[in-house]
């Protein structure tokens, strides 16, 4: 259960994952020939192609539920990717089913042939779905350990202190509970996770001040009114004209200035943070 509950980094189905569970499936179809497919006396390699395509299409229409998951769930982990794991193959199984019904022409519907091809899929899907799963926490996990690797070189204090701009004299957070700070109607505000929960908090300076105080190779500004946390960053969208970030934990998409583009550039690419 512990591993369940592990942070996983959500992103959306990209082209190239999708390619590599079609391709998967098409030279599973096309080698192992599972399912009676060796009795198919037609075209093998456009049957198992059109399957590869049903999948292929099937895992990017998913796009519009993660991105709805991510608004609903702000903690990602492995146990709600496997489970929207899940959910995609079955999506997958329905799209293929139907196809099969227009493939085969001797094949009825029935709820007991719709049962056989979620079996099938699942069969066929599970195991390159699994391997990408894994992969993708892999990446995140050697990603987390190269942060912690840099921070113990430089020698970062951990602890960010805003008492004497805080009502509350004994305010700090710690470097990793910090995601963003944001100025809004000359107002300054501190946003930071804790024990699962983004908390809020007003300063009583000017942003300046802020950023002359906490900015260091983390904790960086990435436009005038915002200060971004860079082990926060989960994604970037955008191109060299423009630049949003997507940060843990945050539904909001921080803007980037080009005024910083090309030293966060740099940035991303030393803490293997891709843009999209």
């Amino acid at each position: 259960m512990n591993l369940l509950i592990k942070d996983y980094p959500f992103q959306l189905i990209k082209l190239r994952d999708a390619l590599f569970v079609s391709l998967s499936i098409m030279v599973i179809l096309l080698l192992l020939r599972p399912f009676n497919l060796y009795k198919y006396d037609g075209n093998i390699w456009l049957l198992a192609f059109g399957y590869a395509a049903v999948t292929f299409s099937s895992m990017l229409l998913i796009n519009p539920v993660k991105i709805g998951c991510d608004k609903l769930f702000p903690f990602w982990n492995i146990g709600l990717e496997l489970l929207l794991t899940a959910f995609v193959i079955f999506f997958i199984s329905i799209a293929n089913y139907f196809y099969t019904y227009l493939t085969f022409s001797s094949m009825a519907l029935s709820p007991s042939s719709f049962m056989h091809w979620i079996f099938i899929t699942f069969s066929v899907g599970l195991f390159p779905s699994l391997f990408m799963v894994y992969h993708q926490y892999n990446r995140f996990r050697i990603k987390a350990d190269r942060s912690s690797v840099l921070n113990e070189k430089e020698e970062i204090s951990n602890i960010i202190n805003f008492g004497k701009y805080s009502s509350k004299n004994d305010f700090q957070i710690e470097q990793n509970e910090f995601l963003y700070a944001e100025v809004q109607c000359n107002k300054v505000y501190v946003h930071f996770v804790r024990s699962h929960e983004v908390h809020t908090w007003e300063l009583k300076t000017t942003f300046k001040n802020i950023s002359d105080s906490i900015c260091n190779h983390h904790i960086i500004q990435c436009h005038r009114s915002f200060i971004i946390n860079i082990d926060m960053v989960e994604k970037i969208v955008g191109n060299s004209n423009g630049y949003k970030l997507k940060l843990r934990c945050v539904n909001e998409q921080i803007p980037v200035s080009r005024k910083y583009t090309s030293s966060l550039k740099a940035l991303f690419d030393q803490h293997a943070i891709l843009i999209h």
